[in-house]
């Protein structure tokens, strides 16, 4: 178990990571701590941050400014303490929950299909070819997930990663988090404010470069266009018909065959020359997207 304060709020390790995923700009520097043991709790105190851990249930509590930030899931159970335990170890990963309140709403997570808030979902973080907007696999998914009542739970790995929010078959008042991963890394946010939170969620991780002004403009897209002859003349007859258009998009499928496309290459069958093709879509005033 490793532990560290940051001025964002905590950090929590357990487990052996073996690779840098590249998922973070840097390693954040952690913040000068003091470290105290009473009984069988940890304590560290830095940043204007108290985390108190016990070494045996590993229940933990994160401070700031005298207010609980986040803290272990509590739900009891009538046959033991707790519905869940605070960290622990599958056979496939790693497992963590932390405390709901009753009405507190949850965001994030990345594209889903279903209500922005996602308290009482079970949601399961792992990029797919969706197809569609119609089942829970989603191409864009983000294993970091905040709350109006002022915290956020980032998980670093790029691993699947399954999230019970209040889901009831887990608890109601707890978010859960099942990582399919050798180590479990977990970033805590402390903010005053959804923004404060995704602020600090995308300084760790990046931040995405104002887009050119092109890009904000009408961009052409279908699933898809079957052939070089077919791009070019919907091209050329947006431009007869003076039609504003800035981009036109190659849908995966319009490009490489089907059944090798992960390899990003031009299907040779449709284009022979994906260069002029290219060149005559660029003459005629287009940006390409693929």
């Amino acid at each position: 178990m490793r532990l560290s304060l940051h001025d964002f709020g905590a950090r929590i390790r357990f487990g052996e990571r073996r690779n840098d995923y590249g998922l973070l700009i840097a390693a954040p520097a952690p913040a000068h701590a003091d470290v105290t043991v009473e009984g069988t709790a940890i304590i560290v105190e830095g940043a204007g941050l108290r985390l108190k851990i016990d070494a045996e249930t590993l229940a933990f509590t994160l401070d700031k400014g005298g207010r609980t930030i986040q803290r272990s899931a509590s739900d009891g159970h009538f046959v033991r303490k707790l519905r869940l335990p605070p960290f622990a170890r599958t056979p496939g990963g790693w497992l963590a929950h932390f405390e709901l309140a009753s009405g507190e709403q949850v965001y994030g997570l990345g594209e889903k299909w279903g209500p922005l808030d996602k308290r009482g979902q079970l949601i399961r973080s792992w990029n797919s070819d969706a197809l569609g907007v119609n089942a829970e696999i989603s191409y864009k998914n983000a294993p970091f997930a905040w709350s109006p009542a002022g915290w956020g739970v980032f998980v670093h790995t790029p691993a699947p990663a399954t999230h019970g929010v209040g889901f009831g078959p887990w608890s109601q008042r707890a978010y859960g988090v099942h990582v399919e991963d050798e180590a479990l890394d977990i970033f805590v946010f402390s903010g005053a404010t959804g923004a404060d939170i995704i602020g600090q969620y995308t300084a760790l991780t990046g931040r995405a470069p104002v887009p050119p002004r092109w890009s904000l403009g009408v961009i052409l897209s279908k699933a898809y266009y079957r052939t070089a002859d077919e791009i070019l003349a919907v091209a050329r007859e947006v431009r007869a018909r003076k039609m504003p258009c800035d981009v036109i998009t190659f849908d995966g499928r319009a490009w490489q065959d089907t059944d090798t496309r992960f390899a990003f290459e031009w299907d040779k069958k449709r284009y022979r020359n994906p260069g002029a093709v290219v060149g005559e879509l660029k003459a005629l005033g287009f940006k390409v997207c693929v």
